[in-house]
């Protein structure tokens, strides 16, 4: 267990290089000894090694266990069932599994002679939080496992909840109406007017008073609930609550995006540098923070291509943010190449203290006339050069931007061949393999590579996208795809 409590201690201090959220490194650390406390008490000859390693793959962290023990084939279909036992968290057997289960997105296992343990975590996590306030330690723990679907924190006391306010971007609170240090019904006006926007609110109450409900719900508590309170019954109201707040936001966000676009999204020209451009997009209810910027330099253009990641006004606001930042950094440095300028970009990411909550992934790509194509990515999805025959990802990586301190990004160079076609996307095209490194989708392969897409201004690859995406997708999507110079042969 000492050599468990090292790898641990040793994990945290490298995820507190990172400019990580505080629950996010909790979780990595938290999976990480259920982990190794599994492989310890439970293998079967004991294990004689421990391994532990941690990488940074795009907008996702990827934590690898190794170990000589007896090996659990068993181990990830009881890991993918367990949260499916109602008394599982209430108890200690599976708790240890319901604890990996919660604090990882998805996770693999693959047995000796060495023994593998494979998790994802996203360090931008779609599902939603839900703050929790009671004051009742087994009512806590029992509506935390209620909304084990969502992530959760708690909170027994107002004074808790505002600090947990104050410090994590909440979704929903679900809190008693009776703490021990007030009404909970004072977190409505002061997180109104410590943290701008009301924070959509589920009351609690066990009172027999029929006026407080609708005293609650006339001061802004979105929903009201009556004790006791059936899992489905506050599963299905933190959902409501959610889908209003989104509706209200989505509406802000249009109207937001409207006179926006143009800042954000301008059209690229159909033809730079002997090259056909198309773009093609698509933008989720409540908007996002896909941001293209073109610039013009003496022998070549530049194309940026930024994903904030979030959703709703605030991530386009910090696209605002980014764009303004591209602008000023393209004109006052316009002899930096692409990886050049992303290192300046990322400089001015972590050492704005404004900034310290707002991920982004960016790829630059200059275009020179004649013929040579040069990128440099900052954790951004792998671009691709695809033909009507053949596909492949350009080999370039490189760190996100504001998640670490300023370090080198690679620069690859390439000429498209005749036929083929460099695809730059941002992950709202398939945001569960394309953002780790995975290849592009078939249906979008095949759509870049469609003979005619340049004539069609990319109209046909939005219809394909909407088919195989939906009419409302989950995220932003962009998709550039640029064809080859005119005359060109590919060199690497």
């Amino acid at each position: 267990m000492r050599e468990a409590s090292r790898l641990r201690n040793e994990l945290r201090r490298r995820l507190e290089d990172l400019r990580l959220p505080e629950e996010l490194t909790a979780a990595i650390v938290l999976a990480l000894a259920e982990i190794l406390s599994n492989i310890i008490k439970h293998s079967a000859p004991s294990a004689g090694f421990l391994g532990v390693r941690l990488e940074l793959i795009g907008a996702h962290l990827r934590l690898e266990t190794s170990d000589d023990g007896g090996s659990f084939q068993s181990f990830v279909d009881r890991l993918s069932s367990v949260s499916m036992h109602e008394t599982s968290i209430m108890s200690e057997t599976g708790r240890g599994l319901f604890l990996i289960n919660d604090s990882l997105d998805r996770f693999s296992y693959e047995g000796g002679p060495v023994n593998r343990f494979t998790g994802w975590k996203s360090i931008i996590s779609s599902r939603p939080l839900v703050l929790i306030v009671e004051d009742d330690d087994t009512l806590l723990d029992l509506y935390a496992h209620y909304l084990r679907d969502f992530r959760t924190v708690k909170a027994r006391s107002c004074e808790d909840a505002l600090m947990v306010v104050r410090d994590l971007d909440v979704s929903v609170i679900v809190a008693d109406l009776h703490l021990g240090d007030g009404l909970s019904t004072s977190l409505l006006q002061s997180t109104k007017d410590d943290f701008g926007p009301l924070v959509p609110f589920v009351l609690v109450s066990g009172t027999d008073d029929v006026s407080v409900p609708r005293q609650a719900l006339a001061g802004g508590v979105e929903l009201f609930l009556s004790k006791p309170v059936s899992g489905s019954q506050l599963r299905a109201s933190v959902d409501l609550a959610i889908t209003r707040t989104t509706s209200r936001d989505a509406r802000v966000a249009s109207a937001f995006a409207r006179d926006l676009d143009g800042l954000l999204l301008g059209k690229l020209p159909s033809f730079i540098c002997g090259r056909d451009v198309v773009v093609a997009r698509g933008n989720a209810d409540a908007g996002g923070g896909d941001l293209i910027y073109e610039h013009s330099y003496q022998a070549r253009r530049r194309i940026i291509l930024l994903d904030v990641m979030g959703h709703g006004v605030s991530a386009k606001a910090w696209a605002i943010a980014y764009s303004a930042l591209c602008r000023g950094l393209c004109y006052a440095s316009p002899s930096d190449n692409c990886a050049e300028f992303l290192k300046r970009l990322s400089e001015v990411v972590w050492n704005e203290s404004a900034m310290d909550s707002v991920v982004a992934t960016a790829i630059v790509v200059d275009l020179f006339e004649d013929g040579l194509v040069e990128i440099a990515s900052a954790g951004h999805p792998s671009p691709m050069v695809i033909s009507k025959t053949r596909s492949s990802q350009v080999p370039v990586s490189g760190p996100l931007l504001g998640v670490i301190a300023p370090s080198i990004y690679e620069l690859a160079s390439l000429r498209l061949l005749k036929d083929e076609r460099l695809v730059l996307v941002t992950d709202g095209v398939d945001s569960g393999d394309v953002s780790v490194g995975g290849v592009l989708p078939e249906w979008l392969v095949s759509g870049c590579a469609e003979e005619d897409l340049f004539r069609l201004s990319g109209r046909e690859l939005e219809i394909v996208a909407g088919t195989n995406l939906g009419a409302k997708p989950k995220d932003d999507w962009t998709v550039i795809v640029i064809g080859a110079a005119r005359g060109g042969t590919r060199e690497h």
